[in-house]
This record gives structure tokens, C-alpha cells and sequence, in this order.
């Protein structure tokens, strides 16, 4: 079973994951506006908001860390959702005309 930082370690594996499904979306990290993380352990909370805190250092997406029983496969400890609105960085946001009246 994972503990510490090799709990750190597999969720940056798994963001650089769902970041390469968002590229192939057409959108990237900055547009991600909210996380949705679930956890069979919160002894492992501390690990898991070091883990998000590195992965998005510059954006702060809104984030939920839930206690469950269960996940799908026994070995798994942790579940990710991300929603993204493509466009919505502050990136883009700065690019776009704006219309004065």
C-alpha cells in the first residue's frame, strides 16, 4: 500500500495523465476549474493536498477532498475528477477582445 511520498509521487503521475486527456481535448491546465478528489484513507489528506498544491502552483482550482469506503479496484486510494472550461485561463481570458460601450 502506498504511504507518503509514494502517494505524491503516483498522483503526479496521474495528473500528468489527466492533463494529457485535456490537451487531446483541446485545453490545458489553466482552464481546469475544479478538482474532485476521493480518498479510502484521509490519514492520506496531507499527501494528497501536497500533491495538488505542486501539480497546479500557479492556479488554484476550486478542490474537494472526500472520505470514502470504497473505490472501484482494492488497490486504488485515490480518484480524480477534473472539470475544465476550455478558454477560460487567465491566458486566454487576457487575449480576448473586450467590448467597451
Amino acid at each position: 500500500m502506498l504511504s507518503g511520498a509514494g502517494i505524491v509521487k503516483a498522483l503526479k503521475y496521474v495528473f500528468n495523465k489527466l492533463i494529457s486527456l485535456l490537451k487531446a481535448a483541446q485545453a490545458k491546465r489553466e482552464d481546469v476549474v475544479r478538482v474532485k478528489m476521493y480518498t479510502t484513507d484521509m490519514k492520506n489528506s496531507l499527501e494528497i493536498s501536497k500533491a495538488y498544491s505542486e501539480f497546479f502552483k500557479e492556479i488554484k482550482p476550486l478542490c474537494t477532498l472526500v472520505g470514502i469506503s470504497a473505490l472501484n479496484r482494492p488497490s486504488q486510494l485515490v480518484e480524480i475528477e477534473l472539470d475544465a472550461v476550455i478558454g477560460s485561463s487567465l491566458e486566454t481570458l487576457d487575449k480576448t477582445p473586450s467590448i467597451v460601450g
